[in-house]
Parts: C-alpha cells; structure tokens; sequence
C-alpha cells in the first residue's frame, strides 16, 4: 500500500493525478529546484520540498567521489 507519493517534476499537467491521489488518502510530495518551484503544485501538494543548487552539486560530488 502506498502512503505517500512524491513528485519530482513542475509540470502543471500532473496537478489532476495530485488531486486525485489526495481523494485517495494519499499525501503528496512535491519536490522542485528552489528558484523555480511551481506555485500551483506547491498550492496543491501536502509538502514541498525545495532543492538548492549546492545541494545537488554536493550529492554529485559524493556519487563521483569529487
């Protein structure tokens, strides 16, 4: 079973498939790039969690042994 969903996307078009997963119970995370998060998926989503530049170059530098 399936609690939670979360999105890693800014496409408006997936705001029908939010809805409808919140009419089932579900919740759902939104997760976008902070300088460009979509303000219709943050209205819409339970949580959003907003990824920073630095912190997407750290984790590659981690993956890649930088």
């Amino acid at each position: 079973m399936v609690d939670r969903i979360i999105l890693v996307s800014s496409d408006t078009d997936l705001i029908p498939a939010v809805l409808c997963a919140k009419r089932a119970g579900k919740d759902v995370t939104y997760v976008g790039f902070s300088e460009r998060l979509t303000r219709a998926l943050v209205d819409e989503c339970n949580v959003t969690q907003a990824l920073r530049d630095d912190e997407i170059i750290d984790a590659y530098k981690i993956a890649n042994n930088y």
